[in-house]
Order: C-alpha cells, then sequence, then structure tokens
C-alpha cells in the first residue's frame, strides 16, 4: 500500500474484508459497516491522542514494531489469522478507560450488542498497527539515504541533534504527524464540530460526530482533506 489514509484503508476492507468480518460474527455485512466506519478513525484518533506523552509514543511505537513486516495486501488472509486475544489487549492500551463507552455507543448505531462490537474492534486493530508499522517502516527506509548523508554534519554539531533523533524513536519521524496524515484534518473538523460532552478525550467527541453522521449527505463543498474522511465513510453505505 503506497499511500496510507483513512480512505486506502476503507478501500481496504470493504468487500471481501467486510464479508470475512461479517461472517465470523455472524452479521449483517451493513451493521458490521457501521462498527468500522465509526471505529477505525476513532481507534487511529485515540493512538494520536496518546502519543502526545512520551510514554504512550514510545508504547505505540514498540507495538509498531512488533506488528510490523506482515503481509497485509490479502485483507480475507490476515483477518482469518488475527490474534483477536492481541486485538483485546490492544484494545484495552488504546481506548483505555473509555472502552465500555465506545463500545456501547457503537452498539446503540450499529445495533450489534457492544460484545460483538469489540470482537470486531480486536481483529481490526492488529490490521491498523500492522499497517501503520509498515507505512513507518517505509519511510524509515525513503529517509535512511538522507540521514547518512547527514552524519557528517551531526557529528560536528555535537550530541545535541542526536538525542533530538533518538528520543523520537522515528529516525525523525513523529508518531503524531504519521497518524495525522493518515487521519486527515478532517477528523479534527469533526471534532471541533461535536458537543464539548466529552472535551477529556477529543476522540469521544469524534466518535459522536461521526455516529450522529452515519446516514446523513455529506457537504457539497469539501476540502480534499475533508473528502479524506468522508470519502472512507461513504465505503461502508
Amino acid at each position: 500500500m503506497a499511500t496510507l489514509d483513512l480512505l486506502s484503508i476503507g478501500k481496504l476492507l470493504s468487500g471481501d474484508g467486510l464479508a470475512s468480518i461479517s461472517k465470523k460474527v455472524r452479521s449483517s455485512p451493513a451493521k458490521v459497516a457501521k462498527v468500522l466506519s465509526a471505529g477505525i478513525p476513532v481507534l487511529l484518533a485515540n493512538m494520536k491522542r496518546n502519543v502526545a506523552t512520551q510514554e504512550g509514543e514510545a508504547s505505540l511505537g514498540r507495538a509498531l514494531q512488533d506488528h510490523s513486516g506482515k503481509d497485509t495486501d490479502n485483507v480475507v488472509a490476515f483477518l482469518k489469522d488475527v490474534d483477536t486475544k492481541d486485538g483485546k489487549k490492544i484494545l484495552g492500551h488504546v481506548l483505555g478507560d473509555d472502552q465500555d463507552r465506545t463500545a456501547q455507543e457503537i452498539s446503540r448505531a450499529s445495533g450489534l450488542s457492544a460484545g460483538t462490537v469489540i470482537k470486531i474492534l480486536a481483529m481490526i486493530a492488529p490490521l491498523l498497527l500492522s499497517l501503520l508499522g509498515n507505512q513507518q517502516q517505509s519511510q524509515q527506509t525513503v529517509q535512511q539515504p538522507a540521514a547518512q548523508t547527514a552524519a557528517p554534519l551531526q557529528l560536528l554539531g555535537g550530541a545535541q541533534q542526536q538525542t533530538q533523533t533518538a528520543s523520537s524513536g522515528l529516525g525523525g519521524l513523529g508518531l503524531a504527524s504519521l497518524l495525522g496524515s493518515v487521519l486527515g484534518s478532517g477528523t479534527q473538523q469533526q471534532t471541533q464540530a461535536a458537543a464539548p460532552a466529552a472535551a477529556s478525550n477529543p476522540a469521544l467527541s469524534l466518535l459522536g460526530a461521526l455516529l450522529s453522521d452515519q446516514g446523513q449527505d455529506q457537504p457539497q463543498q469539501e476540502s480534499a482533506s475533508d473528502g479524506l474522511l468522508s470519502g472512507f465513510l461513504n465505503l461502508f453505505r
């Protein structure tokens, strides 16, 4: 996958991927699609919130390394062998205390039980980490030659620049930047437009906005970044 964003993730999961998940949880594709259209952006938004701290960034960085290198092109094969126990652990780290609330809200909107919502998200979470890990690995490979060229300058410039690079754990590729590029600014605008009831966690505001928008027509005029989110949602309508 050359470019990783919401639209490419949606295209990967729509069709055979959606059918595979529906079969596993014994539910209709329409209901599973509602879970995916809300759950995927919210999982990514929670990851972005978590990496705001050094501890959270380090934790997600290790998780991406652990899940990178896996073949995500054949999503049906990936989902067939997915480790849902690992997926539930990921949900615990990513959603934290908001896991039950997130599952309940998606449950009400989709018509599936909260337990089934968790099962679906537990299948998707390892896939998202593998996609992000592969994307991060790909970007690091592209930037390696430039980093090697700059190495003599770093030695002349002292330890400060090396320390800054090492502290990111990404060779200069911040996880917040990676997740922001995947989500697009449309999700941020959705969050800002939502009611401030979940101000402590912007991802919950995004969830409310996504669920309230399900089934509604999209605005006729939208920027490219807005279109990324609406295009993703339209794949599951």
